[in-house]
């Protein structure tokens, strides 16, 4: 630990790391690995084979797609180079292929039950240790899906757009006794029609005279 800060402080970039995080070093039989990615026309696909140093010097992977079939996981295992070197290849103990199974498992129901947000993932590599040992994952990645795009903003409107309109007082608008103009309401939806409403007792009694001197003409 004490030369890890050493070297950091070498480096000048001691203000850039917020800690240091400690992990066990991981030993076993062998090192592979599962990925999963999205192919366009068949979707999400789980791929397997030899992890570490070993993925571009043996080039052997096995494909399922997702999600998977009962029996699925052994037979990949069992498709690759990897069941030979876990069956006790050269005097080496047989590594616990039951676990690795089970974890191949456990990666393409978790990339499944989230393949609405799920890019891609790696796990690598996954040492697989002797038998009745298990397994253990050193090291993931998981990259999210891009958000898709609605096309709907989420702008919401302005104080302009929301601002009730204003009203234009005509010269030629009807008033009460005392000069006031009766009260207005705007139409349906904003329309700017407006309807006009006698609620003034003066204002009424004058359309009431007009009325009925109109009549007795």
């Amino acid at each position: 630990m004490g030369s890890a800060v050493r070297r950091v402080d070498d480096l000048g970039r001691r203000n850039d790391i917020a800690g240091f995080l400690i992990q066990e070093m991981a030993h076993g039989i062998l090192e592979v690995f599962a990925g999963v990615s999205r192919d366009p026309d068949f979707g999400l696909v789980l791929a397997f084979g030899a992890g570490g140093v070993l993925i571009e010097a043996l080039d052997d992977v096995a494909l399922r797609l997702l999600p998977l079939r009962v029996g699925d996981a052994a037979g990949m295992i069992a498709e690759t180079r990897v069941a030979t070197l876990l069956g006790g290849f050269r005097g080496r103990p047989p590594g616990d292929i039951g676990a690795l199974a089970r974890a191949l498992e456990a990666v393409g129901d978790f990339a499944w039950a989230e393949r609405e947000s799920l890019a891609e993932l790696d796990v690598n590599p996954i040492v697989v240790r002797e038998t009745g040992a298990g397994c253990v994952v050193v090291d993931a990645l998981i990259v999210r899906a891009p958000e898709p795009d609605t096309g709907i903003s989420e702008a919401r409107p302005s104080r302009e757009v929301l601002r009730r309109p204003r009203q234009r007082r005509r010269r030629d608008q009807p008033r009460d006794r005392q000069g006031r103009v009766p009260h207005h309401l705007l139409g349906p939806s904003g329309s700017g029609k407006t309807t006009t409403l006698m609620m003034i007792a003066g204002f009424e009694e004058r359309a009431a005279a007009r009325s009925s001197s109109a009549a007795r003409i």
